[in-house]
């Protein structure tokens, strides 16, 4: 397999909602959550929804907020903080990642200062969407998340959320996720307390559970069960790969992560706080292209440190950029200098003419100059600041950025200004503005 074909798979899941952090070592989250209880009929896509939604106020009252739900949805109850909406605005979607959604908008006189509390009881068939998106349902594999999406999900100030999902068990059928699953009676508990932007749920007859260690880290596997010697396989390269992560980045301590692999043909992988869905493995393509697999695995995992900045904005770069740059390291570390040249210079010529990455409009043009701009020249400057300040700086600036809260590139920017001068961040400033 092609490394541009890998990322043509995964290039639309990348660009919105990747972010990604372990099961669950920092950040915990303190105000936004779900509770939800969950019923599906994979045969049909008809899901029965009930929960509450609590999130706490940032700022968003001075403009209101609004919810996003796939449009096939017919609520039985909507109440928020005691009031029950009979009435309320909606519009179509206008996310490119959420096609077959509705917009709900909640004015501000219904939100109060400090704690907000959305209680909802919906019921609807989920729609189909194209196979380039990473959500399908089918009797023998379901995967849904934000792409319909099946919860109520904000763009808005209350994107990262922690999450409780009891869902009704099904004859001949394991149900999973990312976070942690416990079997609870008739129904399957899945619980994620680190900050995270999506609750991906998993339908499968036929899955396995494999666990891996190697030091602090702890691997989980849901995967195919007649790809067991495959997974091992897969398993060591993932431990690996982390291994390099933590030595360019910065160290995790008890470092434990979800992988999925996913059984539809087409939509590619993505990264999740908790997790990482991996779409289109196929063992023998795995072993003839061992070095542009563990490249995508390398840029999933990254986002288990680089995940902090807007998924929506320009500020993304942060995000994708930096996974793609530790990649690029793995790949230096592990198969050498001539080889990490080659695919710098590559990445150079993939970046002529492109706009430069300070207020891109990532939303707003196609799809493969965002893939240009983030994947590519990002990266290229990133290689031009190690160059200017060498490595041993470069990886303290790394690690730095990632240990801390920094989601901005006017943070960044303080933060390079701290360890290599006003000069250097002078400099770095234009490129992101004109190069």
């Amino acid at each position: 397999m092609k490394k541009t074909k890998i990322y043509s798979l995964i290039l639309l899941i990348t660009l919105m909602f990747s972010s990604s952090d372990g099961v669950c070592n920092e950040n915990k989250v303190e105000s936004t959550d779900y509770q939800i209880s969950l019923i599906i009929n994979p045969q049909t896509g008809h899901i029965s929804v009930s929960g509450t939604l609590t999130f706490f106020n940032s700022g968003i009252e001075k403009r209101g907020i609004s919810l996003y739900l796939d449009s096939n949805m017919v609520f039985s109850k909507f109440i928020i903080n005691g009031l029950n909406m009979n009435s309320y605005k909606t519009e179509r979607s206008d996310s490119r990642f959420m096609p077959l959604s509705k917009k709900i908008y909640l004015e501000e006189s219904v939100l109060k200062k400090d704690k907000n509390l959305l209680e909802f009881e919906y019921s609807g068939t989920l729609g189909t969407l194209d196979s380039i998106f990473a959500n399908v349902v089918g009797n023998s594999w379901t995967e849904i998340g934000l792409y319909y999406p099946w919860f109520p999900f904000s763009l808005e100030g209350n994107r990262l959320f922690s999450y409780s999902v009891r869902i009704k068990n099904l004859n001949g059928k394991e149900i999973f996720g990312i976070g942690k699953v416990k079997k609870e009676g008739d129904e399957t508990l899945i619980t994620s307390t680190c900050p995270t932007n999506d609750i991906p749920i998993c339908i499968s007859d036929k899955v396995k559970h494999s666990v891996f260690r190697n030091g602090g880290t702890k691997i989980h596997i849901y995967h195919s069960p007649e790809k067991s010697e495959f997974i091992r396989t897969l398993s060591s390269d993932i431990l690996n790969i982390s291994y390099s992560l933590q030595k360019i980045i910065s160290k995790k301590k008890n470092l434990e992560v979800v992988f999925i692999e996913s059984q539809r043909r087409l939509g590619g992988g993505y990264a999740r706080q908790g997790g990482i869905i991996l779409g289109g493995l196929d063992p023998q393509g795995y072993h003839k292209s061992s070095l542009n697999l563990k490249w995508y695995i390398a840029h999933e995992m990254a986002h288990l440190w680089w995940y902090k900045a807007n998924t929506g904005s320009w500020e993304d770069w942060l995000n994708e950029s930096f996974a793609e740059m530790s990649a690029a390291l793995v790949i230096r570390e592990s198969e050498g200098e001539e080889l990490y040249n080659k695919i710098i210079d590559k990445k150079r010529e993939l970046s002529q003419s492109t706009p430069p990455i300070w207020g891109f409009d990532r939303n707003g043009c196609a799809y493969e100059i965002s893939y240009k701009v983030l994947y590519n020249k990002g990266v290229c400057l990133l290689s031009d600041l190690e160059d200017r300040v060498g490595r041993e700086e470069f990886q303290k600036l790394f690690t730095s950025i990632s240990k801390s809260k920094i989601c901005t590139t006017s943070q960044l920017l303080d933060e390079l200004r701290s360890i290599s001068g006003e000069e250097t961040a002078i400099w770095f400033e234009r490129l992101l503005k004109n190069s």
